[in-house]
C-alpha cells in the first residue's frame, strides 16, 4: 500500500522526484515564497533602485554611500530606529550600512523581511568584534521571563530610560526650525 504525505507548499517537491519513482501530478498552484527566500531577495533588487527609494530621489544615477545628513527627517528618524531597534550597534550612526539600507527599502515599500534571519546573523557579527555587546539584551531577558530560565546568579540592570524623538533628538541629529516651524537641515539655511 503507498501513499503521498502531504508537502508543505514552502517545500514543494520536484515533479521529477517522488517515493518508489512514482511521479507526482503538477498542480496549477504558486508555490508561496518561504521566509528564508526573502532573504536572498537583498540581492534581486538593483542597489541604485534601493538608494532611490531610501533617499526619496528618482533622479538618482549613481551608486553612492550615503550618510546619515542625507536623508530627509523621516527617513533620518526610521534609520535611527533600525540602527538602534532593529540593527542595534554601539558607537556612532552616521554611516548607513548596506544592510541599513536594505532594512528601511523593505520598511518603506512594505517588502517582506525575515527578521529573525536578521536578528541571529547580527547577533554572530557582533561576537566577532572586540567591541560591540550582543544586542536586543532586553528582548531576551523578557523572553527568559517568559520561559521560566533561572536567572537568580545573574546581575540585574534596570533598563536604560527610554529616548523619545522631540526637538532636542531632531537638533541633535542636525535640523533646526525655521520661521515657518519646519525643520530643516542647517546646511539648507541661507545665512
Amino acid at each position: 500500500m503507498s501513499f503521498n504525505l502531504p508537502t508543505r507548499s514552502s517545500q514543494r517537491t520536484p515533479v521529477s522526484v517522488c517515493s518508489k519513482g512514482k511521479k507526482k501530478a503538477k498542480t496549477s498552484e504558486e508555490p508561496h515564497p518561504t521566509p528564508e527566500e526573502y532573504i536572498y531577495r537583498m540581492s534581486e533588487v538593483d542597489p541604485i533602485h534601493i538608494l532611490r527609494v531610501v533617499l526619496d530621489n528618482p533622479t538618482l544615477d549613481e551608486v553612492i554611500r550615503p550618510t546619515a545628513g542625507d536623508l530627509s527627517i523621516p527617513r533620518r528618524l526610521l534609520h535611527h530606529m533600525v540602527c538602534n531597534i532593529i540593527l542595534p550597534r554601539m558607537g556612532k550612526f552616521e554611516y548607513i550600512t548596506f544592510l541599513d539600507l536594505f532594512v528601511m527599502y523593505c520598511l518603506i515599500t512594505h517588502m517582506p523581511m525575515n527578521v529573525g534571519h536578521l536578528m541571529v546573523n547580527h547577533m554572530k557579527a557582533a561576537t566577532e568584534k572586540k567591541k560591540q555587546g550582543l544586542p536586543y539584551g532586553m528582548f531576551f531577558t523578557h523572553l527568559f521571563q517568559i520561559l521560566d530560565v533561572d536567572l537568580t546568579r545573574e546581575v540585574r540592570e534596570p533598563p536604560k530610560a527610554s529616548k523619545e524623538y522631540n526637538q532636542k533628538t531632531l537638533k541633535l541629529m542636525g535640523f533646526i526650525q525655521n520661521e515657518e516651524g519646519f525643520w530643516i537641515k542647517k546646511t539648507d539655511v541661507t545665512p
